[in-house]
């Protein structure tokens, strides 16, 4: 494992499924804009996944 990814938030994913975030437009579109950057520079690798926006 690499990053901030952690046993126990594995573990939950695999429990309880993705998790899902919920909450302001105007505040998700541009986090989403900024994870969809970091993938397009390889700042963020998702093993075996593609990063799929919510909005």
């Amino acid at each position: 494992m690499a990053g901030n990814v952690k046993e126990e938030g594995i573990i939950a994913i695999e429990k309880y499924g993705k998790f899902e975030i919920s909450g302001d437009e105007e505040i998700l579109s541009p986090l989403d804009d900024l994870l969809a950057s970091f993938l397009e520079q390889q700042r963020m690798k998702l093993p075996g996944s593609q990063y799929t926006p919510l909005l």
